[in-house]
C-alpha cells in the first residue's frame, strides 16, 4: 500500500546568503572566506531531507513571482514535488554569518513581503484541500506580515478535523497560538520553551518538567532541541534524551529542520518512541557533517543511525 505524502508548509520562503569567516569580530573588519546564496525555507528544508531519505513529500505554502524560477529549478534538481500559491512580490533575503572558529551562526532575517487578505485565504484553501490526502503535516518557520497570528492554529484545527497529525516548529505568538490547538508534536528550543513557560529555564530537570506540563495538557510529544547538548523528548510522564553525536562539524545550517525531518520519518515508519530521537539526531548530525547549506544524505543517516544513543530519563 502506497504511503500518503508528508506535507510541509513554508509561508515565508527566502534566499539564505551565507558568509563564512574565520573568526567574527563584532564592530571590526571581517575578512570573508566564502559566500553562498541558496533557496531556503524551513518547511522546504524538511522536505528536502525527507526526500533524500526516500519519503514522499510535498512542499506547500506561499511563493513570490520574483524568485520563483530559482526555487522551481531547485525543486526540479532535487526531484521535489511542490504546490505553492504564487503571488506578486519578491522572495526575502536573509544573511547568515558563520564563524568557523566558534562554529556559530549569526543571522539577519528579513520579515518578508506583506500578504494581502486574499493571499491568506488562498493559502488556507489550498492547504486545507490537500490535507486529507496526506499522512502528516509540518508547519514550520516564520510567517510574513499580513497573516494573522492564529494562522498555524487555524491550520492545525483543519488538520485535526481531517484526522491528520501535525508537527509544529514555530516561535513567538505563532507558537503560543498554535499549541492551543494541540498539535501532535512540537519542537521548541530553549528560548521557545521559555516563551511557553513564561519563565527562565536553567536546568535539564526544569526542561523536562515544563515539557511534561505541555504534553500532559494535550500535546502528545514535546521535543526540545538543546543545541550542542542534544535533545530531549517528552510524552506524558516519559522522557528520553539523545546527547549530541561525536562528529566533525562542517556546518550547522538546517540542523533543526533535519531533526524535524527525522521525527517525521520515525512517525511515518511507526517507530518506537525511544527511536524518535535516534532518527532525529542521526538526520541532524548528517547535516552538520556537511559544509555550507548541504542537508542530510541517506548514506550518512544510515551510517549514523546505529550510533545514535538514547537514554530514558
Amino acid at each position: 500500500m502506497q504511503r500518503k505524502p508528508i506535507i510541509t508548509v513554508t509561508l515565508n520562503p527566502c534566499y539564505d546568503r551565507t558568509v563564512n569567516i574565520a573568526r567574527f569580530e563584532y564592530g571590526g573588519t571581517n575578512a570573508v572566506l566564502s559566500v553562498q546564496r541558496d533557496t531556503s525555507g524551513k518547511g522546504i528544508n524538511v522536505s528536502t531531507v525527507l526526500n533524500h531519505l526516500g519519503y514522499d513529500t510535498v512542499c506547500m505554502g506561499l511563493m513570490y513571482s520574483k524568485g520563483k524560477e530559482d526555487f522551481n529549478k531547485f525543486f526540479a534538481d532535487e526531484k521535489l514535488r511542490s504546490d505553492f500559491v504564487e503571488v506578486p512580490g519578491s522572495v526575502r533575503e536573509n544573511i547568515k554569518i558563520f564563524d568557523e572558529s566558534a562554529k556559530t551562526m549569526t543571522e539577519f532575517n528579513e520579515k518578508g513581503s506583506v500578504a494581502a487578505e486574499e493571499t491568506v485565504r488562498a493559502v488556507m484553501k489550498k492547504i486545507e484541500s490537500a490535507v486529507a490526502s496526506s499522512s502528516l503535516v509540518v508547519l514550520s518557520g516564520s510567517v510574513p506580515p499580513g497573516f494573522p497570528k492564529t494562522i498555524y492554529a487555524e491550520l492545525i484545527r483543519k488538520c485535526g478535523d481531517a484526522g491528520v497529525r501535525v508537527i509544529l516548529d514555530a516561535s513567538k505568538e505563532f507558537l503560543l497560538e498554535g499549541i492551543r490547538e494541540k498539535p501532535f508534536l512540537i519542537k521548541p528550543n530553549i528560548d521557545e520553551l521559555q516563551t511557553i513557560a513564561a519563565k527562565k529555564i536553567e536546568s535539564e530537570n526544569e526542561v523536562i518538567a515544563e515539557a511534561k506540563k505541555i504534553s500532559e495538557a494535550g500535546i502528545a510529544y514535546v521535543c526540545v532541541s538543546l543545541g550542542k547538548e542534544g535533545c530531549i523528548l517528552v510524552s506524558g510522564n516519559r522522557a528520553f534524551k539523545a546527547p549530541a553525536m561525536d562528529i566533525e562539524e562542517a556546518g550547522i545550517q538546517g540542523a533543526g529542520d533535519s531533526l524535524v525531518a527525522g521525527l517525521c520519518a520515525a512517525i511515518t515508519d511507526g517507530a518506537a518512541e525511544e527511536d524518535y530521537l535516534r532518527y532525529a539526531t542521526a538526520a541532524a548530525s548528517a547535516s552538520i557533517m556537511l559544509p555550507g547549506t548541504q542537508l542530510c544524505l541517506k548514506k550518512d543517516f544510515d551510517e549514523l543511525f546505529p550510533r545514535a544513543a538514547v537514554q530514558r530519563l
